[in-house]
Parts: structure tokens; C-alpha cells; sequence
């Protein structure tokens, strides 16, 4: 089985640990809760998956959410088991790119301080929320030894998606939500970005890592997107689509990304109805997901996105 890994290609899983708060901020309202659907009834069902294809992923977190005992046992027995803890802000700030130097820095640092102060591990990857990831962001994480950045999605068609999930919003909003359309014309392999330029390659010592888009198409195909599709009723169609040109592209490795709610208990609120899947059967949920990682674990070794750069730098 060893030799077989070491003969596949490289993925890396991604889970973005977003509690239902982060949702509803999403979307313009504000939600406070002791407890938390998303933590309570995913993480753990999304632990026994990843250990039943014997994945080590990388978990994303909000340093908020680290105030509440509960979800930091959570997160332990995730270290525990051998997945990393990734810098996924310290509040999930829309519009990232947006906010003053002082400020992104500040919400790197909290979050950094927390996650280390609670989980005993210090974080060398980082997400913005919603992809809103700019250069002054990468050269904050350069210039704090952080190793990797994973907020870059290479599509054409952010803004338009945009308009599509948020136009019965009645505040406007004001970020650049799943990037600007020229980060399309991303390298889709990992790169060193340029200081100008993120979507171009340069000498930061800083990896992107980007989230797999359909190669040619430079369509998103990760788990929003495969669950917004199913809630269509397209169940697996557009992962099935995406993943049959991944495996015929050249494409040296594959960075899949799932959220907490696309395994957590069915959400009903019309406030954030927007966020597709939410509502879906449990079962249907379950079957997507292993549908999804049963393909990527027949074709790909997954391994962390700290353990994938040291093996990058290692072949480089």
C-alpha cells in the first residue's frame, strides 16, 4: 500500500471550519450562540471519514471560535490525529482585502496567538475568508515565517458568482469574493507569487497553494460548489465532470476543499438560503462526500499542505 502512495500523484484535503455564525455573517446578519450545529454534528463525522480513507487533511480555523471549550476538544482530538491546524483569521472579516495593513495584521496575529495558546501547534498556512486574498496579505504572512497561503482560486468567474449569491442582498457588498477575474490567469500548480502581482509568479518565499479549478474550464468544482449542483439536482455531476479532466490534465497535484456544513445536520433558514446544500438529507450529504473522497484517494496519495510544500520543496 506504502509503495502504491509513493506512485500517485499528490492531494491535499482541505476543510474550512466555519461555525453556522460564519454563515449567517456571510450574508449581512449577525448570529451569537453558545452552541454550534456545524462543530457539533460535522467535525466529528468529517474525523471518522478522513480516517476511513486514511487522510491527514488540513483544517482551517477561526480563532473565534477557539473562545468555546467545546470546539477546541473538537480540534484537539484533530491534532490529535494527525491533521494540521491552518490560520483562518480571527474573526472571518468579509472583504479581507479590503481592510488597513494593521488590521489584516492584527487578524492574523489574534487568530495565530490563539490557535497556538489552545491547540499547542503554531499555524504555517493561512485562508482568507471567502477568497478575498490580496498582496499585501501574502507579504503580512511572508514577513510573520509563515510557510504557505491557500486563499487563491484561479477562476474568471468570481464576480459573476458573486452577483448570482448576493443580489437579494439589500446592503451591498463590498469585497472581491472568490477573488478578481483575472486570478484566472493563475498558475493552477503551486507557485512563488509575485510581490505585485499575486496572480503571477515571483520571488516570495511564500508558496500559494491554489484550490483545484477544472483545468481548461477554470471552473470552481470544490464541495460549494458540488453540494450548490446536488441541491439542483445534479447530485455528483459537476465533481464528475471536473475531477475526469483533472485526471487527463497534467496537473501535478489537487487541493480539494470542504466546509463544515457539507457534513453537518440539515439547516433550515431563509436568511441564508443562499448557501446551497445547507438543507440537504444527512444521508445525501454522507453519500457526496465519500463519493468525492473515494475518488481522490483511488487516484491521488493525500497527504497535509504542510507535509505537500516539504515534499514540493524537496522535487522543486
Amino acid at each position: 500500500m506504502e509503495k502504491q502512495n509513493q506512485m500517485k500523484k499528490l492531494a491535499t484535503i482541505q476543510i474550512d471550519v466555519d461555525g453556522l455564525w460564519v454563515i449567517f455573517q456571510h450574508f449581512g446578519y449577525q448570529k451569537h450562540t453558545t452552541s454550534d450545529i456545524l462543530y457539533e454534528s460535522a467535525l466529528p463525522r468529517f474525523l471518522d471519514l478522513f480516517g476511513q480513507y486514511d487522510i491527514k487533511a488540513t483544517f482551517f480555523v477561526v480563532g473565534r471560535d477557539l473562545l468555546v471549550p467545546a470546539r477546541i476538544s473538537l480540534l484537539k482530538e484533530a491534532v490529535r490525529r494527525g491533521h494540521e491546524i491552518a490560520n483562518h483569521t480571527m474573526n472571518h472579516t468579509e472583504g479581507f482585502s479590503y481592510l488597513p495593513a494593521h488590521k489584516k495584521k492584527g487578524e492574523i496575529e489574534e487568530a495565530e496567538k490563539v490557535i497556538e495558546s489552545t491547540l499547542g501547534v503554531k499555524p504555517v498556512g493561512f485562508r482568507t475568508p471567502s477568497n478575498d486574498v490580496d498582496e499585501e496579505t501574502l507579504k503580512i504572512l511572508e514577513d510573520r515565517g509563515y510557510v504557505y497561503d491557500s486563499s487563491l482560486m484561479p477562476t474568471y468567474y468570481g464576480p459573476i458568482l458573486k452577483r448570482l449569491k448576493f443580489s437579494s442582498l439589500s446592503i451591498p457588498r463590498k469585497d472581491n469574493y472568490l477573488g478578481k477575474w483575472h486570478y484566472g490567469f493563475s498558475p493552477l500548480h503551486p507557485y512563488n507569487p509575485s510581490y505585485t502581482s499575486l496572480h503571477r509568479r515571483g520571488t516570495m518565499k511564500l508558496l500559494e497553494i491554489p484550490i483545484t479549478t477544472m483545468p481548461y474550464l477554470r471552473l470552481p468544482f470544490h464541495a460549494s460548489f458540488v453540494f450548490a449542483a446536488a441541491s439542483l439536482g445534479l447530485k455528483s455531476l459537476l465533481f464528475d465532470i471536473g475531477f475526469f479532466l483533472l485526471t487527463r490534465s497534467k496537473l501535478g497535484v489537487y487541493n480539494f476543499v470542504f466546509h463544515t456544513n457539507e457534513l453537518s445536520d440539515q439547516i433550515f433558514d431563509i436568511k441564508i438560503k443562499r448557501q446551497f446544500g445547507l438543507n440537504l438529507p444527512l444521508s445525501q450529504k454522507q453519500e457526496l462526500c465519500s463519493h468525492v473522497l473515494q475518488k481522490i484517494t483511488r487516484n491521488f496519495q493525500c497527504v497535509t499542505t504542510k507535509e505537500y510544500v516539504k515534499k514540493f520543496h524537496r522535487t522543486d
